[in-house]
């Protein structure tokens, strides 16, 4: 429940009360006709989970599916809605496609999919790409995720490397 502070001006200010911090919310500061202060809500930081994983891996997959190191994953005690961020480099030595997506599981099964995934068409040789994708996901089963990055080539018999592999999810709330 949300508690009141009570500021009060003159020379200083002084403040009394306490506030139990919701998850999210709103500050309200409302100022009354005899110079007091009334302050609802708080701001409180979202809970959040990073990983990373460094080192350049190649797969040759037309299927998401995990690199010779897994990974990276994240477990976060998520509501209803996160906000996950993948990020890497891909880069090929012929003309093909590479994909990070992320798999959930736990609470909540997700599969890895190209409409929720960081993609780059590499044109020719030598050309590589890093970037970083959002995804809001709004459909979780409130509980313990676990975000787990996966990988695939488009053509499947071509090898796209992948490197300083990074994913970062954000709770937000249900």
């Amino acid at each position: 429940g949300a508690g009141v502070v009570t500021l009060t001006a003159g020379a200083g200010v002084t403040l009394t009360g306490t506030v139990t911090v919701p998850q999210y919310g709103l500050v309200t500061i409302v100022r009354t006709a005899s110079d007091a202060w009334t302050i609802s809500g708080a701001f409180a930081a979202p809970n959040s989970a990073t990983a990373t994983v460094a080192t350049s891996q190649s797969l040759a997959s037309g299927a998401y599916t995990d690199l010779a190191t897994a990974g990276p994953a994240v477990t976060l005690t998520t509501g209803t809605k996160a906000l996950v961020f993948a990020s890497c480099q891909i880069t090929h030595s012929s003309v093909s496609s590479g994909n990070m997506g992320f798999a959930v599981s736990g609470a909540s099964t997700i599969a890895a999919a190209d409409d929720a995934s960081l993609g780059h068409y590499i044109p020719s040789s030598g050309v590589y790409l890093a970037a970083t994708r959002a995804v809001l996901l709004t459909t979780l089963t409130a509980g313990s995720n676990t975000f787990t990055a996966k990988y695939r080539s488009a053509s499947g018999s071509f090898a796209c490397s992948f490197l300083n592999r990074f994913i970062n999810v954000i709770d937000l709330g249900s």
